[in-house]
C-alpha cells in the first residue's frame, strides 16, 4: 500500500528539503511556483505542479556532481536555477 504524503504548503523565498532524482536530499530556495495545464490532443490535460529553486548550499551541488550530474562545482548558487516538483518536497526548512 503506498503511504498517503501530505500537502506541504510553501511560498517565494522559503527554503525546503527536497529529495532529487539523482539521489540525495538537498536545500533550495523558492524563486517561483509553478501550476501549469497543458492541453493535449492525444491526452486530456496534463497539470505540471512545483516550483523553481536555486541552491543553498554549495555541499549540495557538489552531492549531485558526485552522482553525475552534469555540474563543475564552481558555478554561482544564484545562477543554479532548476524545476522541483511537489511530490519531491519532504518539508520546509525556513520560511521567508
Amino acid at each position: 500500500m503506498a503511504k498517503i504524503k501530505k500537502k506541504i504548503n510553501y511560498k517565494k523565498g522559503d527554503v525546503l528539503l527536497v529529495e532529487t532524482f539523482a539521489g540525495p536530499e538537498i536545500y533550495q530556495k523558492v524563486i517561483e511556483k509553478v501550476n501549469t495545464t497543458s492541453e493535449w490532443s492525444t491526452f486530456d490535460s496534463i497539470t505540471v505542479k512545483g516550483f523553481s529553486g536555486v541552491f543553498t548550499r554549495r555541499k549540495d551541488l557538489l552531492a549531485l556532481k558526485k552522482r553525475s550530474v552534469p555540474y563543475t562545482g564552481k558555478e554561482k548558487l544564484s545562477k543554479t536555477e532548476s524545476f522541483t516538483y511537489d511530490f519531491q518536497i519532504l518539508k520546509v526548512i525556513k520560511k521567508s
